[in-house]
This record gives structure tokens, sequence and C-alpha cells, in this order.
């Protein structure tokens, strides 16, 4: 809504109170609580002690009632009532009324009172007389290019200088795009056809490097020039960095390092089996260089979060102090000529800062919003938010998929709806898979709030779907059984990518099927039950098919 002089009286009465008192006014455990308190805690206005004079007591009242209709409507007149009480003399018996004498120490906090709002004036009267110029907040919306929609699931990334963005939008296909901030149009980079949803910058802002379908890492000149392929990453490389030192960091499983003018990839973290676990993603440098944060997923919750790496420490010997619980990205966004700077990162919607010293490598101050109702993609994408050298922020709101939500929908072979699952919601939807008989349909859910991944099945003469998976870690890739009275599906709940079976009447436990070190995903299940045909990925190697001979069987390659 829109804000005026109100909102300002409301946030001086916030701070008078903790002057007073010596409390946090609203101070719950985190940010979301903390905001929630603001909007409907009852103020208990016995907290203030027997030396809050009177005037000062009405005050408070005034400036922190909840209908702005009723709250004070001018500043001025804060002032007029605190001058007036401090000219009362203290402990006098003369006029009608005689304040309580105060305690030395209440003396000064109502000295300190009245410097404040001196301090408060005189700062706005001197920022307009500086020759420095003021940073302020500006927001604006950047649209789509002309007739061409940004690209599902795709975050808006800013340059180091925080002077150009570049984003994924659909012309027919995926292609990066980049708009000048300084300009109205967007123009697409040639030869950055079929690009994926995640790309990074340079350390200079002059280059962009990115994933074509085919898993190569390329980097192409924003200023024009064909791609260069800077290396192959079969399996399934994301996310990624690039270092002052032109050292480039990505994700696939574990991280790995390739010099930014090509060559050959080597890895840099190793996954930690013991721990859960099942991918290192999101990597950010810190302004040194040489360390980066980090997100490591993990099947046991506890282990997930951001860590510390070091281009330095060899795959096995990364630290495994986690610095902020988190199960999506953060990254780094550093205050120009300090050490210090903050992490960003999303949490239930919101963009939260948290300020991070990037030379003791831990955590300071308290976790701050910065912006609301910022989108999430996938768990390759993650947050839909990036951040400058300079403190721009470009974030993008939804999922990729509509305002309005997704939904799950049927179509016949003419392209008419038949059927829908449920009510649009914010979440994404994949891995679809009819049962034979074609009453039900299993599917993988993933909370549009960056969630996590579970199978669903949803009965078609009934219209509702129901929960088929709740383990914490990443379940997804259904099969049903020729007799559909089995599902097997692909989990990480191990710490691998191995796969489990369960009975489609959703009764029982899951039952572990077979298990190895290959990223497995079935695909299909012969009609006579003797063969299951899986993908199979690792960091090495190109995508596999792997066929078992029975649900059982020991795998072998086709």
């Amino acid at each position: 809504r829109p804000v005026d002089k109100r909102a300002d009286i409301w946030s001086f009465g916030v701070v008078l109170w903790e002057m007073l008192t010596g409390k946090r006014l609203f101070h719950a455990d985190d940010v979301s609580h903390t905001l929630a308190d603001v909007l409907r805690q009852q103020i208990d206005f016995t907290e203030l002690t027997e030396w809050t004079p009177a005037p000062v007591r009405e005050l408070l009242k005034r400036c922190l009632d909840r209908d702005v209709k009723s709250r004070l409507r001018d500043i001025g007149e804060a002032r007029v009532a605190i001058q007036r009480w401090l000219a009362t003399p203290m402990g006098s018996s003369s006029g009608a009324e005689t304040p309580p004498r105060l305690k030395p120490a209440t003396q000064w906090v109502a000295i300190a009172v009245a410097a404040g709002m001196a301090v408060g004036a005189g700062v706005a009267f001197w920022a307009s007389w500086r020759t420095e110029p003021v940073a302020e907040v500006v927001r604006f919306q950047v649209p789509p290019p002309d007739k061409v929609p940004f690209g599902p699931a795709a975050p808006p990334v800013l340059s180091p200088d925080g002077r150009k963005l570049a984003f994924i939008a659909n012309a027919g296909v995926n292609q990066e795009w980049v708009r000048s901030l300084d300009t109205l149009e967007a123009r697409a980079l040639p030869g950055t056809e079929n690009a994926i949803a995640t790309f990074f910058w340079s350390p200079d802002s002059r280059s962009l490097a990115y994933w074509s379908f085919g898993q190569n890492l390329k980097r192409v000149e924003v200023a024009g020039g064909p791609p260069q392929t800077l290396c192959n990453t079969a399996g399934d490389a994301a996310s990624g960095a690039w270092s002052p030192e032109n050292v480039i960091i990505f994700h696939n499983q574990g991280l790995w390092q390739v010099p930014a003018g090509g060559g050959n990839c080597k890895p840099l973290t190793a996954l930690d089996t013991a721990r859960g676990e099942t991918a290192h993603r999101f990597p950010s440098f810190l302004p040194d260089g040489r360390h980066f944060v980090y997100l490591r997923e993990s099947g046991s919750p506890e282990n997930s979060g951001i860590y510390v790496g070091s281009l330095e420490d060899k795959p096995g010997q990364q630290s495994s102090k986690r610095v902020l619980a988190a199960d999506d990205r953060a990254i780094y966004a550093p205050l120009p000529g300090s050490k210090t700077g903050y992490l960003l990162f999303r949490r239930e919607g919101t963009l939260i800062a948290q300020g991070f010293d990037a030379g003791r490598l831990e955590l300071m101050g308290e976790a701050a919003p910065v912006a609301e109702q910022v989108g999430w993609g996938n768990p390759a994408t993650g947050g839909f938010f990036s951040a400058s050298a300079t403190g721009v922020i470009a974030y993008r709101t939804g999922t990729g998929g509509g305002s309005g939500g997704l939904q799950l929908t049927w179509f016949d072979r003419q392209g008419k709806v038949v059927g829908a699952a449920g009510e649009p919601i914010g979440a994404r939807f994949a891995a679809v898979s009819y049962s034979t008989d074609g009453t039900q349909a299993a599917f993988t859910r993933t909370d549009g709030q960056g969630g996590n991944q579970d199978i669903w099945l949803h009965e078609f003469a009934r219209g509702t779907s129901t929960r088929f998976t709740s383990d914490p870690a990443l379940d997804t890739a259904p099969v049903w059984s020729p007799d559909d009275k089995q599902i097997i599906f692909v989990s990480e709940r191990d710490g691998g990518r191995n796969l489990y079976r369960k009975a489609s009447s959703n009764s029982g436990n899951e039952e572990l099927l077979f298990k190895s070190n290959e990223r497995k995903t079935p695909t299909d299940w012969s009609r006579d039950a003797r063969f299951l045909l899986c993908e199979s990925q690792d960091a090495k190697t190109a995508t596999d098919i792997l066929c078992a001979h029975g649900p059982r069987g020991r795998p072998r390659r086709r």
C-alpha cells in the first residue's frame, strides 16, 4: 500500500519505546514471525516504567496506534509534547501537575530522545547540502521483449557492474537476451539458442557463461562474436560462478572447476554420502576470489545449507561447517570498499539479507527482509534473484508459470481439455505417468515456494489428488508396474539417487529396490514385467540406458 509520514511516526514510536524500556518491541525467532507480530501482537504499555511521564506515555499510545486514522498526524506534535514536559522543573511542586522525580539514568533517556529528534531533522537538512550523491531506493519493472515471453523457470542475472540484465526469453526457442538498464530495448545474443535457464557473468561484465542442450559449457561475448565451448559437462550441470582470477566453478553433482579460457574440468568438491549429501549447487565467489559460498543438499535436513569452500582445498577436504541453514541458494553481495557484505537468500517467498564477514567467513548482525513474493523455479535454478557489486538487486515474482498458479491438465488428441487436477496452485509439476488402466496418474509435485519434491497420485473418477511420498529428500520419476499394483520411483533419501518401490494403494512403506553410485532415473517397465529401463548419468559420461532383468535384476548398459 502507499505509505506516508504516518509510517515514520509509527517507526518513531517503536524507537522511543525501545529507548525507554531497553527492550525490543517486536522480536520473534525469525523475520516472518517478527513481521507477523508487527501486524497483530498486542502492545503491553505496562512495560513502561513508573518513571515514564504521562505525556510521553500518551504520546507513545498515539504513535503506536495501528489505526492510521487515530495515529498521531504530525511528528511536530511529538516535539511539542516532549519539550513541554522537559520545560517543567523536575521535582517542582509548582503547577497543576508535578512529574515524578526521575532517576539519573532516566534523565539521560529523556535527553537522548530530544537529541535524537534533533539529529533526525539535522540529517535531513544536511543531506540536501551534501556534495556527494545520496543513494536512494529506486524500484522499477523490466518487461519482456516485445511479443517474446520470458522463459519458464528462468531467473534474471545482473552483471557485476549493475548496468546490464541478462535473462532467457523464448521466441520459439530459449535464447539469452541482454538489456542495458539505461536503454528500453533488449537484444538477443546470436548463437545462444537452446540455452538452459542457468548462466552467469564474467567479473568484467563483458561475457556470459551458459550451458546449451547437450551439456557443453560455453561463453559468449555480450558485445558480439560466436560462442566458445569451454568443456563438456556431461551429467546434470547447471549453476556456476566466475572468479576474478578467471576460474569458473560449476555444479555437476559436486562442484567442478575449469579455466575461463577452456580446458580440462577438475573436481572441486566431493559429495559426502555419510552425511546424506545429494548435490552441491549454486557457488558464489567471495571478494578474495579464492573462497566461495555454495549450497549442500542432503537427505538429512540438518546437513543441508550454505557452506564456504576454497579453491585451494582438495575435494574431500572442504569445510564441513555450515554457515546458514537453507534449502535454496544464497549469493554474496559485497559492500564496495569493505570486507563485509551480505548473503542474499530466499525463505518462504521473501528475499532476506544477512550480514556476512568475508574475512572471517561468518555471519554477522541480524537478517532483514529485502523483497516479497520472490519466485522460485526448480532445484536446478533456485530462487529468481541476483545482485551486482554496486548494490543493485534484480528479482522475478512467481514460479515462471504465470501469476495465477499452475494446474495439471489433460487434453484429448484434438487438443480439447478433458480434465484438471484441482485448483491452480503455486507449485510445479513434472514426470507425469499414467497407470496402465488409465484410471490414475502419478506425478512429481514441487512446492512453488522452493519446497520439497514428492510424488502425488491423481484419481480421475473422483478428481482428487493425494500425496504418495513425504520424505524430506527428493522423490520423483514414478513408473507403474504392468498390473498397476506397484510404483517404482527414484529417491535421494539415503544420500544417493536410488530406486524405491511402494504399493500403488498407498499402503505400507517404501522399499529400497536398487542402490548404486550412478544417478538412476526409471523410465519404463515392460508389459511382461521382465525389464525395467532407467537412464543413468554420472559426471564423466553422457546419459546411458540401464536395462534390468526384472525389478531386482542386475542392470546392464544398452
